[in-house]
């Protein structure tokens, strides 16, 4: 089982130590890349996303994940449908509770929602996606995600968008999103992946306590699982899942944590970061910062430091990921 880093462009160029001592497995979204956002926001003159085609979008892939990647590395490329829906508003996991409703973040929920209605809009997408995307960055990318909206343009049109990726050979490198609402729909979806070239499925964030049923299941069958933002250690022991990517791996960045990894508890404890590091918890006493604003400052001569505690991060996730393989292996799962 094998932990992809999700959001790791965010980082890269403020982190050298990324670079210099990359991590093998990382996960990039591609639609911040492929779509650009609408920036007026006043009503009736609301403008959309819009899709970058050709010369344009390939100098973005380039520069923001082909000259990072790293030889060894695995890269799962993430088409971002689930990012349309975020911003839509038709899927918030719960945060709406944390999230301020201005008239801007409502207005840009509007153009994506009128943007996501578009069948010509969304089909000048997938085109996108399949022709451009995944021939630039196929000798890279170790998977691609589906684009998975099928909630919004309905079965049909995912089924034209499948039949499209196996027109142009690409069947062995697609991930296949399910959508099942009962055991039934999910053990359908499973005997179609049989067939499928790659044999590699996922369900969506938020599937619940029926997602390790369906995982464990897949394995039996001989059938791969990605568990999107799947990184409690209960939930990894629940299902043995071929990979998994999460976003946790910078909380020390993001929340000013330290996630420890206990093999014999099996579990992640969380660590205030003022207690791993004194540099930090000085730096913030003297300035008055919140980790996530030290984040936006210029580069420091903390910078050590603060790749210094990253990559400790990183190392404890690694071995959280060594330990649940060697958990399934013990029964019977390769």
């Amino acid at each position: 089982m094998d932990i992809y880093l999700a959001d790791w462009g965010r980082f890269i160029s403020r982190y050298p130590s990324l670079l210099e001592r990359p991590y093998p497995y990382i996960l990039r979204t591609v639609s911040d890349l492929v779509v650009r956002l609408p920036r007026d926001y006043s009503g009736a003159r609301m403008s959309l996303p819009r899709v970058r085609q050709g010369k344009n979008l390939e100098g973005l892939l380039k520069r923001e994940i082909l000259r990072p990647h790293r030889a060894g590395q695995k890269l799962i490329v993430d088409s971002g449908a689930y990012s349309f829906l975020i911003h839509s508003g038709l899927a918030d996991l719960g945060l709406h509770r944390a999230v301020k409703f201005t008239p801007a973040r409502c207005a840009l929920q509007n153009a994506f929602r009128a943007w996501m209605a578009d069948p010509v809009r969304m089909r000048l997408y997938v085109d996108v996606y399949i022709h451009e995307v995944v021939p630039l960055l196929r000798e890279v990318a170790h998977m691609f995600v589906e684009v998975d909206i099928s909630s919004v343009v309905g079965d049909k049109t995912s089924e034209v968008w499948r039949s499209q990726i196996l027109n142009q050979g690409y069947g062995d490198k697609f991930i296949l999103v399910c959508h099942a609402d009962t055991l039934a729909e999910a053990r359908a979806h499973l005997d179609r992946m049989e067939d499928w070239p790659s044999r590699y499925t996922a369900w969506p964030t938020g599937a619940g306590d029926d997602l390790a049923r369906w995982a464990l299941e897949a394995a039996d069958r001989g059938i791969r699982t990605h568990g999107f933002a799947v990184s409690s250690p209960v939930e990894l022991y629940r299902a043995p899942y071929t990979t998994t990517d999460s976003t946790r791996w910078s909380a020390p960045i993001v929340w000013g944590r330290f996630d420890k990894w206990h093999p014999l508890r099996r579990e992640l404890e969380v660590v205030p970061l003022s207690s791993k590091s004194a540099v930090w918890d000085r730096w913030v006493e003297e300035h008055g910062m919140s980790p996530a604003e030290y984040l936006k400052m210029p580069l420091s001569r903390d910078q050590e430091v603060r790749d210094g505690i990253l990559q400790a991060q990183l190392h404890e996730y690694a071995k959280m990921a060594e330990d649940v393989s060697s958990y399934w292996k013990g029964r019977g799962y390769a």
